[in-house]
């Protein structure tokens, strides 16, 4: 007894110790256990990135409706201009108004002090403006991943960079009549075609008709629906967001032709008397360009519609402050009318949510 509690003073337990090839054999389990949880692991995040940018578009419909809560229903100018000191005049992008219900209205108030300098300058990167699967966007300063819905945009400046914006889409530079006059009808027509829309004033080429008209989620709601109307969508190739210095940084759309060419077939069973009195959407052109991750690789401000990083899908917001992620392959036809806010009245069939 003595000598046993003597050998067991001698810090012995009885039990063998870890050996060298014990050591290596765990830490090789380790290194394969990693090897095989890596990949999993990156894959999971991969997947997460769809949803989180989702969630950016989600706040990003959730601030243009508490901003259009405190605007009597009204949504941002895809951009405003404003003339300062010197006659020097700068262009107001649509996510200037909405940086307060981001939580950025100090980046608000920085840009507002002097919007010239700031335009110069080179803006803060704001995380929730910027996907992070898309690798020239993420972090980057003044980066926007988001680009608004315009509508329907004339056919013979839709693939130019360089674009005159009183001629781009606005009502007194598109007669949808094809009659050269330009007037209220022509107002009305072309404020269904898109959601988003410049600011007009005197200054916009004398070219006749000044529309006063300011869009509005009532607006939408009485027409083709908020759930049925796109506000956002992922664009690869948009443009800064504290800058506007052409309609493909800030906007998406479709090109088409004005006049009295209908876009789709379905009012065959209308007469033609009928059919005279409608007014028309204009003749919409099919164009690759225009269709949905199309070009991927295409140049900053190029390619004014929607794509991702997203591996076929792109993310949308609607009006009703929904986001959803939306394949590429879209139906042509159920993709144009869910741009038009109210193209109803306009001999639209406006789509169900079954249709994508």
């Amino acid at each position: 007894m003595h000598r046993n509690q003597r050998r067991l003073g001698c810090g012995t337990t009885g039990r063998p110790g870890i050996t060298r090839v014990d050591v290596l054999f765990i830490v090789i389990m380790i290194f394969g256990m990693a090897a095989i949880a890596l990949p999993a692991l990156l894959d999971s995040r991969r997947r997460s990135h769809p949803h989180q940018c989702q969630n950016h578009v989600k706040t990003l419909t959730t601030a243009l409706i508490n901003y259009s809560g405190k605007q009597n229903g009204r949504i941002p100018y895809l951009y405003d201009t404003i003339t300062l000191d010197a006659g020097r005049e700068v262009r107001v992008p649509w996510i200037i108004s909405l940086l307060p219900e981001l939580d950025n209205a100090d980046v608000q108030r920085n840009f507002e002090a002097d919007p010239w300098a700031y335009q110069q300058a080179v803006p803060v990167s704001i995380k929730g403006l910027q996907c992070e699967r898309d690798p020239d966007k993420w972090m980057s300063p003044g980066a926007l991943s988001y680009v608004a819905n315009t509508g329907y945009i004339r056919a013979d400046i839709y693939d130019r960079v360089a674009v005159d914006w009183q001629h781009a889409h606005s009502t007194v530079a598109i007669d949808w009549y094809g009659d050269q006059i330009i007037d209220a009808k022509d107002a009305r027509i072309a404020a269904a075609t898109g959601v988003f829309w410049p600011r007009q004033n005197a200054k916009d080429g004398g070219k006749g008709y000044i529309d006063p008209f300011r869009m509005s989620l009532d607006y939408i709601s009485s027409g083709d629906g908020t759930s049925n109307t796109l506000l956002f969508a992922e664009n690869t190739q948009a443009g800064n967001w504290h800058r506007a210095d052409a309609m493909h940084d800030l906007a998406f759309g479709v090109p088409v032709i004005p006049g009295m060419d209908f876009p789709d077939e379905p009012l065959d069973k209308r007469s033609a008397k009928r059919l005279a009195y409608l007014p028309s959407f204009g003749k919409l052109i099919h164009a690759r360009s225009a269709m949905p991750g199309e070009n991927l690789e295409a140049k900053s401000g190029t390619a004014p519609r929607p794509s991702s990083r997203h591996e076929g899908t792109s993310i949308y917001g609607f009006a009703d402050g929904s986001a959803k992620q939306i394949s590429d392959g879209i139906d042509w036809s159920v993709y144009v009318r869910l741009l038009t806010p109210n193209g109803q009245r306009h001999g639209q069939v406006v789509p169900g949510l079954e249709n994508y």
